[in-house]
């Protein structure tokens, strides 16, 4: 029997291709700390997830625990999924968050971001991208100041 391969992406092909790739980079970078938490046990203290009061989902991913269970918030906001500072698709969800966004700067990318990620260290992965951003230099340039002209001599004269 063969399968016919369509020519459309879907949006569920996306979201399941978005989930793959979130598993294998928080299983690469924060294996050990996954297996504690589907062991049922408390992280260790010096783990750098143990301030977010992570858990596994259904999906198998990380996420940020919390107190916002009886908000009216959407669940990827309540529980952003974690991801580590020095893999590359963290990087490139930041770049395009930033460009998607208009340059706005640190604290709107942040905003946006929190919204569906909790990025480990992503203050300082955000700040060296709007310092490295041509565009952004552009934007919060100072304004050229002109020297004002030495006055006429009538002017100056009694």
């Amino acid at each position: 029997m063969s399968m016919k391969m369509s020519d459309t992406l879907t949006t569920s092909i996306v979201e399941c291709a978005e989930r793959s790739l979130i598993s294998y980079v928080q299983h690469k970078h924060l294996s050990e700390d996954i297996q504690t938490l589907e062991k049922k046990c408390p992280l260790k203290i010096s783990s750098k997830l143990s301030k977010l009061d992570p858990f596994v989902d259904k999906d198998g991913l990380l996420r940020v625990g919390g107190r916002f269970e009886r908000s009216d918030i959407s669940y990827e906001s309540k529980h952003p999924i974690i991801l580590p500072k020095d893999s590359p698709i963290s990087r490139l969800i930041i770049e395009n968050i930033h460009r998607s966004i208009g340059h706005l700067g640190k604290n709107s990318i942040l905003a946006v971001l929190r919204q569906k990620y909790w990025i480990l260290g992503a203050n300082s992965i955000i700040k060296g991208l709007v310092s490295r951003c041509v565009r952004c230099k552009k934007y919060q340039g100072t304004c050229a100041k002109q020297k004002m002209a030495n006055l006429p001599k009538e002017r100056t004269s009694g």
